[in-house]
């Protein structure tokens, strides 16, 4: 269905969309339900902020005044849905957002999407092709639009490699021959890597990215359950148990026992960084899995003036180029917020290796994934390592060689920031210079956390998901020691990390191995680890007690 353009409009730009890859897009759409839709506003005409500056935060308090929308654009939107019969439920200086309801139909009339539906799981998802368009009045004030597509924005990458033949550590069993199983306990991860002792995250809010997924009557599904994580934290020996609350965004809900595959990513998430980092309160914020939900949660979690999270761990990766432009450019400036009020955002940068995602490898194709490779995220990648005792013997890029591994290599859309300049990233597969993921990685083999999942059984369950909640709790633990000492939160890192003195000394380098899955490089491999960062693992795993004294502790 093509919407009616309405007076003197112009295209909004990147707000370009693809069909879907194979599937059958039905253009009949019906247009009486409501629907949400979040216009996102640009910063107010009189910001000048070039970025990011290490060290320097801008306080909560007087973010609105220096980055947020100007209250005369949301007033000009306002009037502008008034006119199309759209409802404001709610506006956002802060944010940047207005947020509108009303019937598909005045949506259509408003901004003139084309739209389809198609079919998945049993119920209809409705699917944006084309541009968007807006009055030519509201040219310089709208910068996006989010919602009218309902397509599935992050893919969980946590899953179980295979089942667990044990539980976490204290009631371990033996496997065959009496000799421990190989998975690791998150403690026992800590441990090797060197976690500041004396330190457990108190004081910290730590706020971890959930989305749902959608039944067949379009209720939200995944998510946890206390009653177990309080069973697997008391095993652990956590006293006291870590405080998990979660936070709706969207209508998202922690609704667990539905959806197996998300709820496993749930409990990863929580159990890992609740076991590294116990004394840190965790809110995990429920969102739509769709481009809309996933950049407003992010955004609320940011911005939350109550729970103040200094760090966020993302779990959900998808190739950058399935996202829009426009919704690209919306999270890669949420993620500026981020840094400049000094909140650290951890991303996996996926278990595809250097295809990124499935579809890629089939294809035999390159990609990195987002949001790991905007540069203020914050891209953990993974590894596999031995361990004999308590120390680590050997670690090496993370590749399952069953079509797993480390997430990483160069974007194609973002430029190549400052802080890389002296890391050798190579040419993208386009040939153009580009950012180049992960920043950093961590214990992410198949033999996997031990963790338990929602149902109380013991799982083993890898990947980049892991690697993400375990730098959010180290940052957790790092920043409740500059608390300690009043200093500033460690924030947007990278320019500190890439320095050739704490990448020496605060880094494992990782030498050995190749993210690559679809043996789709020369000889079979596109990137390989070698000395300092490469495509594979960033700058290493972590010396947790010598990053904390590099960033001040």
């Amino acid at each position: 269905m093509r919407g009616r353009k309405k007076r003197s409009q112009v295209r909004i730009p990147g707000s370009g969309r693809q069909r879907p890859r194979g599937v059958e897009l039905s253009r009949k759409v019906d247009l009486a339900p409501r629907m949400d839709v979040t216009v996102l506003v640009r910063r107010r005409p009189d910001s000048r902020s070039k970025g990011p500056v290490p060290g320097r935060r801008i306080r909560r308090e007087e973010f609105t005044a220096h980055r947020g929308a100007d209250p005369a654009d949301i007033r000009a939107i306002e009037a502008y849905a008034r006119e199309c019969k759209l409802t404001v439920l709610k506006t956002d200086l802060e944010g940047r957002r207005v947020r509108l309801r009303g019937r598909v139909h005045d949506f259509a009339r408003a901004f003139s999407p084309t739209l389809g539906t198609l079919r998945v799981g049993g119920r209809s998802v409705r699917v944006r092709t084309g541009s968007l368009w807006m009055p030519a009045d509201l040219e310089r004030i709208i910068v996006g639009i989010i919602g009218f597509d309902e397509r599935t924005a992050g893919y969980h990458c946590g899953r179980a490699p295979s089942p667990l033949r044990s539980a976490p550590s204290g009631m371990r069993p033996a496997a065959a021959g009496g000799v421990p199983a190989s998975e690791l306990d998150p403690p026992e991860v800590g441990t090797l890597y060197g976690f500041p002792p004396k330190l457990d995250g108190s004081g910290q809010c730590i706020a971890i990215i959930a989305l749902n997924d959608q039944d067949e009557f379009g209720q939200p599904t995944g998510g946890y359950r206390a009653s177990v994580l309080k069973r697997y934290f008391r095993e652990l020996g956590i006293r006291p148990i870590p405080r998990v609350e979660w936070v709706s965004v969207d209508g998202g809900r922690n609704r667990p026992g539905q959806n197996e595959e998300i709820d496993e990513e749930v409990m990863l998430d929580i159990e890992v960084a609740g076991a590294l980092a116990p004394g840190a309160r965790i809110a995990v914020y429920f969102a739509p899995n769709t481009i809309r939900g996933y950049l407003n949660a992010v955004k609320d979690a940011v911005l939350d003036k109550e729970r103040k999270p200094s760090v966020i761990s993302i779990s959900w990766p998808s190739p950058e180029r399935d996202w829009p432009a426009q919704a690209r450019s919306a999270m890669d400036e949420a993620l500026q917020d981020a840094a400049e009020l000094g909140v650290t955002v951890c991303c996996a940068s996926g278990n595809y290796g250097s295809s990124g995602h499935r579809n890629q490898v089939a294809r035999r194709k390159a990609e990195v994934n987002f949001p790991a490779s905007s540069p203020y995220a914050l891209a953990c990648g993974g590894t596999q390592l031995l361990e004999e005792g308590g120390r680590i013997a050997s670690e090496i890029a993370w590749n399952s060689q069953v079509g797993k591994a480390s997430g990483g290599g160069v974007s194609e859309v973002f430029p190549k920031p400052g802080y890389q300049r002296r890391a050798r990233v190579p040419k993208s597969p386009a040939g153009t210079s580009g950012r180049g993921v992960p920043d950093v990685a961590a214990y992410a083999d198949s033999g996997g956390y031990s963790i338990r999942l929602t149902n109380g059984e013991p799982e083993a369950i890898g990947g980049t998901s892991a690697s993400a909640p375990l730098w959010a709790a180290l940052i957790a633990r790092i920043n409740q020691g500059l608390a300690r000492r009043r200093k500033p939160t460690a924030g947007w890192i990278h320019p500190v990390i890439y320095s050739s003195r704490v990448q020496s000394r605060a880094f494992r380098d990782i030498v050995k191995g190749d993210n690559d899955v679809a043996r789709i490089g020369k000889s079979g491999k596109r990137y390989r680890a070698r000395r300092g960062w490469d495509p594979c693992t960033g700058l290493g795993s972590p010396h947790g007690s010598r990053l904390a004294r590099a960033l001040g502790v």
